[in-house]
């Protein structure tokens, strides 16, 4: 990563708005390192609390949910081959947790889902009856079936569609979609993985058309009343912030609900409620979310026939995750 490449977008970034100076100066120093990606595990059978060394866990967060110190290795552990928990980012945690006080989600489209942890996370703390996790990349799908299925997730099945697919066969049918777009990745370098051009405004703009025709298909897929939860693991404006006002504009029934678990992350570079996670907070190297509430009709919908859903793989009967 090319330091003046990321110093140059910073200076875009903070030119759009006041950001606290702290804020200013502790993401210049992030951008520097590549150390700065923290482990969560997502239990789900009830948690070990002797089985590693663990930092204190955000008070928002569900007890199903432990932070990890530096320096453990649990994805090693036999725990996680069989099944008991799942790591996953603690950023992608924080940024998801806004889902889980949502009530009456009974069936959930990830539409860029691989290798799973969104998923997860949202089949723990929602428990729906029906999981869809979509991956158009097919090379990436055998991740992600491999973990659903030791993770032994029930009512998942696992797709490998285009977004449009969605839109076209399953418009208004699901209580949650969650687009985990396809992004620059500008967090990846400050969790030591490379991600070359990740600043280049170039890139940036071609990664924010692709997640507006992705965000489009998404929304048409929610049902009346249903919610939309978008997030990235990036930073640009164009990416984040944009792409919000943009699907504003063109889906106007969507309004994003306040999260005041998140309310802290509130972004400066705009008023309505979305959380802008700054690496150099201690929650890991960062990201962007938003959940949204589509407008209900006042109709009672029509049943989704899900049996038309075309699998790449579907859970057998699988064992139902544990309770505490």
């Amino acid at each position: 990563m090319s330091e003046s490449a990321a110093e140059k977008f910073a200076a875009r970034l903070f030119a759009r708005g006041a950001v606290n100076e702290s804020v200013r100066e502790s993401f210049l120093a992030a951008l520097k390192r590549r150390d700065l990606g923290r482990t969560a595990l997502i239990w789900l059978k009830p948690p070990v609390t002797s089985r590693f060394n663990l930092d204190p866990s955000p008070e928002f967060l569900p007890d199903f949910i432990q932070v990890v110190s530096s320096g453990e290795r649990p994805g090693s552990d036999e725990l996680h081959e069989s099944g008991a928990y799942y790591c996953l980012d603690l950023s992608s945690v924080v940024l998801s947790s806004s889902q889980r006080h949502l009530r009456n989600i009974n069936n959930i489209l990830d539409l860029c889902s691989s290798p799973g942890g969104k998923s997860i996370f949202a089949a723990r703390s929602l428990r729906p009856e029906l999981l869809v996790s979509n991956e158009s990349v097919r090379n990436r799908a055998g991740a992600l079936i491999s973990n659903l299925k030791r993770c032994q997730i029930p009512g998942a099945i696992v797709t490998s569609s285009d977004s449009s697919y969605f839109a076209s066969d399953f418009p208004s049918a699901f209580d949650l979609v969650i687009v985990d777009a396809p992004c620059s990745g500008q967090s990846l370098p400050l969790r030591g993985i490379n991600a070359e051009g990740c600043f280049n405004p170039l890139v940036i703009k071609r990664n924010a058309r692709r997640q507006r025709r992705i965000l489009a298909n998404g929304a048409q897929s929610v049902t009346h009343g249903g919610y939309l939860l978008y997030l990235t693991c990036t930073y640009s404006y164009e990416e984040n912030e944009e792409n919000l006002l943009w699907l504003l504009k063109n889906f106007p029934e969507f309004t994003p609900v306040e999260t005041p678990d998140l309310g802290f992350l509130q972004s400066p570079f705009t008023d309505f409620p979305c959380a802008r996670l700054w690496p150099g907070m201690a929650l890991g190297a960062g990201g962007f979310s938003v959940l949204l509430q589509r407008r209900s009709n006042g109709e009672t919908p029509a049943s989704p026939n899900f049996e038309m859903i075309r699998p790449l793989w579907k859970a057998g009967e699988l064992a139902a995750i544990e309770e505490e």
